[in-house]
C-alpha cells in the first residue's frame, strides 16, 4: 500500500478512535446522569410511599366510620323521644298562673294575719283604756 494511503488510513483511525473516545465520555456522562435521575425518581417514589394510604387502610377507617356513625332515622327518632320526655316534663302556662295566683292568695292571708292581730291588740288595749282613739287611729294608719 502506499504510503500515502496508509497516512490518510491512520488519520482516519485516529479521528474514529477520538470520536469513540468522545462518544464514551459522553455516554459516561449520560449514564451518570440518568443514574442521579433515577435515583432521584425512586428516592421520590418511595417518599410518596410512606405518604401515601393505603386501600385497606381506607376501608379499615371507612368501616370504623359506619359502625359509629348515626343515621338520618335514628337521629330523628332520638330527638323525637327526647322531646317527648321534655315535653311531659314541661310546665305550661296555665298550670304556672294557676299556681301563682293560689301563692298570690296564700300571701294576702299571711299578710292580713298580723293584720287582724295588731287591730285585736289595739281594741283589747282600747277597752281597757290603755291607749286613746288617736292612739288607735295613729298606729293603724302607719302600718297600712
Amino acid at each position: 500500500m502506499p504510503k500515502k494511503a496508509i497516512t490518510k488510513k491512520n488519520s482516519v483511525l485516529q479521528a474514529v478512535q477520538k470520536l469513540s473516545k468522545t462518544m464514551d465520555s459522553r455516554f459516561r456522562d449520560i449514564t451518570v446522569t440518568m443514574d442521579t435521575r433515577f435515583t432521584e425518581v425512586h428516592e421520590a417514589i418511595l417518599t410518596m410511599a410512606d405518604l401515601m394510604v393505603t386501600k385497606d387502610y381506607l376501608e379499615e377507617r371507612l368501616q370504623k366510620l359506619q359502625t359509629t356513625m348515626v343515621t338520618k332515622e335514628y337521629l330523628k327518632d332520638y330527638i323525637d323521644h327526647r322531646l317527648g320526655q321534655f315535653e311531659t316534663r314541661m310546665v305550661t302556662k296555665d298550670y304556672l298562673d294557676q299556681k301563682i295566683g293560689s301563692l298570690r292568695g296564700d300571701l294576702v292571708v299571711m299578710t292580713r294575719r298580723p293584720d287582724q292581730k295588731v287591730d285585736t291588740l289595739l281594741g283589747v288595749l282600747h277597752k281597757k283604756h290603755l291607749i286613746t282613739d288617736t292612739d288607735v287611729q295613729r298606729v293603724n294608719s302607719a302600718s297600712r
